[in-house]
């Protein structure tokens, strides 16, 4: 389990890395820099969302008629599709926010 949360961390520092010269090219602009650090974000939540799709997949096709193991994989889909509500609520929020400070 430990190695499971070891990857995940190294994943999103790696996808980090690669994504924060988009916010630090931002320009002066408030609404600019709102901008790239919603899209830097919005790009590591989807990279993770779509590994937690693809390793509930995994757990399904494996867990060979067992009834625990589909468990797991039913659970782990759920949590993918809780995670994915959680994003777009995080979108709309971001929305409202930059509506309400008029950016």
């Amino acid at each position: 389990m430990k190695k499971h949360i070891l990857f995940s961390i190294s994943l999103i520092v790696l996808i980090l890395f690669f994504a924060t010269p988009n916010i630090l090219l931002a320009s002066d602009d408030a609404g600019a820099i709102l901008d790239n650090l919603a899209d830097t974000v919005g790009t590591v939540f989807t990279s993770v969302v779509i590994i937690c799709f693809a390793w509930a997949g995994i757990l399904y096709v494996t867990a060979s008629g067992d009834p625990q193991k589909m468990e797991k994989a039913k659970k782990a889909f759920i949590y993918a599709i809780i995670g994915v509500v959680i994003g777009l609520f995080a979108q709309t929020a971001e929305h409202a926010i930059k509506e309400a400070l008029g950016i």
